[in-house]
């Protein structure tokens, strides 16, 4: 989100494009052991496979729709502006919706109840 907001910020070249594709090719599978760990840590692992393809459909789907609607905000505006705006803005939705979440694991007898 931070490079996002740096690169937006900056007036567009060759350089500062590329800056910000080499960071963020380096961080984008940053969070996929985390997230499998969390899941696995959460849930357990008698359903893993399907808790962390869900979350990996999901990451696709996401994947599409936000060039999508990038291609749909150039097409309206002109610009790609309103675009990374809402891209920071569903990042730190998303950061304030996980802050408060508890991931420890459970216990035993709540495990129990909550199957």
């Amino acid at each position: 989100m931070v490079a996002i907001a740096v690169y937006v910020s900056l007036p567009v070249s060759e350089a500062s494009t590329l800056v910000f594709a080499a960071v963020m090719g380096m961080t984008w599978l940053g969070v996929v052991p985390l997230v499998s760990g969390l899941i696995g840590r959460l849930f357990g692992l008698d359903h893993f496979n399907l808790l962390f393809g869900g979350v990996f459909f999901c990451h696709q789907l996401g994947g599409f729709v936000g060039p999508w609607a990038g291609g749909i905000i150039l097409d309206a505006t002109g610009r790609y502006d309103l675009a990374w705006y809402g891209l920071n803005g569903f990042g730190a939705c998303a950061a304030l919706l996980q802050w408060p979440m508890d991931d420890r694991p459970q216990r035993a007898e709540t495990a129990l109840i909550a199957t």
